[in-house]
């Protein structure tokens, strides 16, 4: 059985989720002081809450395309 993980987002969905940014750019946002920290560092990389990575989107008046 599969668990729902909808709530949890790596680079690749913050990328889609900011407009189709680059990689490389999300690691510069993911690496600023504000940017929320990562729910969990797997060996696939960090992923974080999906409600963080969105709350921080709209504070910071980017347009969030919801996943």
């Amino acid at each position: 059985m599969v668990r729902d993980v909808h709530h949890l987002v790596g680079a690749q969905e913050i990328a889609q989720m900011l407009g189709g940014i680059s990689r490389q750019r999300v690691q510069q946002l993911v690496n600023r002081k504000d940017f929320p920290d990562p729910a969990v560092t797997l060996g696939m990389g960090k992923v974080w809450h999906t409600d963080d990575v969105i709350e921080w989107a709209e504070a910071h008046d980017r347009t969030v395309e919801r996943p």
